[in-house]
């Protein structure tokens, strides 16, 4: 019962009473049940406490009453140290691996135009699936690169782009990515070397593949090229 309810309900009978010195011990320990839900919200405790000082209540429970509610109070004590260290513990230990891949998937990969040559029809559709990969239209972006791909023009460029928007699009579509990068790796595989080890890293991680994304976390901290090296040892440790 919440207390300003319990207080509502029984504050005319709880006077009476404890003017007269006849509460119970049932009627101290559910006042004292009282202030240990109220430690749980201060700003009620606190007008409880003023309640009963206006009312001029200063009376402590006899001897025996005082122990149970003593002890009632050392319980709710003890179990709100067991809470607070529990929820220190879990609120830290519950930064498991897939959060901190949606942490590294939060910001999306900043593509520049690539420096491509082809068929005018095709390099008008990179330019529109660049445009709608920055205004985070990934679906859009990938019906055009799509077409390149059709049209068996695609380059490294379109694929590590596609693979960005299976990432970014929603729902996400994390195989179809690692197939777009696996496929880029086809073309070349040491453009974007480091970048596509570490999205399909955290592809698999988010697919709980664990054994292939320690292998790509293994490839990105080896890399001296690497710039997420730590972010990787950060996420492998996850695994241990």
């Amino acid at each position: 019962m919440q207390l300003t309810l319990y207080l509502a309900m029984n504050k005319k009978d709880y006077f009476n009473k404890e003017k007269k010195g006849q509460l119970t011990d049932a009627e101290w320990e559910n006042l004292a049940q009282a202030l240990i839900n109220a430690k749980f919200d201060k700003e009620r405790q606190k007008a409880l406490e003023e309640t009963l000082a206006k009312k001029g209540i200063h009376r402590k429970p006899p001897k025996e009453n005082r122990r149970n509610i003593f002890r009632l109070v050392a319980v709710a004590a003890s179990l709100l140290l067991l809470l607070s260290v529990g929820w220190f513990w879990f609120s830290n230990s519950s930064t498991t691996v897939q959060q901190l891949a949606d942490q590294h998937l939060s910001t999306p990969f900043a593509l520049i135009e690539a420096n491509t040559r082809g068929e005018q029809s095709i390099e008008k559709l990179r330019g529109k699936a660049l445009e709608a990969y920055h205004q985070q239209n990934y679906t859009q972006a990938i019906v055009y690169l799509q077409q390149i791909t059709t049209e068996q023009a695609a380059k490294v460029d379109d694929l590590f782009q596609m693979g960005l928007c299976h990432i970014y699009k929603n729902p996400p579509a994390y195989q179809n990515a690692i197939v777009s990068f696996e496929q880029a790796q086809l073309l070349d595989k040491n453009a974007f070397q480091d970048e596509m080890n570490w999205y399909m890293a955290l592809c698999h991680i988010k697919l709980d593949q664990k054994k292939q994304a320690k292998i790509f976390l293994e490839e990105v901290i080896n890399s001296p090229s690497s710039r997420q090296q730590e972010a990787a040892k950060t996420l492998l440790n996850q695994f241990e």
